[in-house]
């Protein structure tokens, strides 16, 4: 849980298998998030990300949530498996251009106020 992480731009590692929660204020400066196996992580819940500008991903199979405030500069979600996840609960996610995956078998509920950029959804 911090304030400010401003200048971490990619967090690049191996294994992350025990990370439950990635709850921060503000990230403002990361812009990649490129893992292995992530295979804990069971929520990520953030105020702002908004310099996010791809999530590409090998596995994240135990992601059960994404609930945040803000995610307006995601361009791309592009993972080969995302096949645990259960709802993506969002209110504004209006830069998001393109849903890349190869399974999205287990998504129960996507509910979202506003998507208004997304131009494909390619799974």
């Amino acid at each position: 849980m911090d304030q400010s992480l401003s200048h971490i731009t990619a967090i690049t590692n191996q294994q992350l298998s025990h990370i439950t929660a990635i709850t921060d204020q503000s990230l403002p400066h990361i812009t990649a998030v490129t893992n292995q196996s992530m295979p804990h992580i069971s929520a990520i819940t953030n105020q702002q990300l908004h310099y996010i500008a791809a999530i590409t991903n090998q596995s994240l199979p135990h992601i059960a949530a994404i609930t945040n405030q803000s995610l307006p500069h995601i361009t791309a979600i592009t993972d080969q498996a995302l096949s645990h996840i259960t709802a993506i609960t969002n209110q504004p996610l209006s830069h998001i251009t393109a849903f890349t995956n190869q399974e999205l078998q287990h998504i129960a509920a996507i509910t979202i106020q506003q998507l208004p950029h997304i131009t494909s959804v390619t799974n």
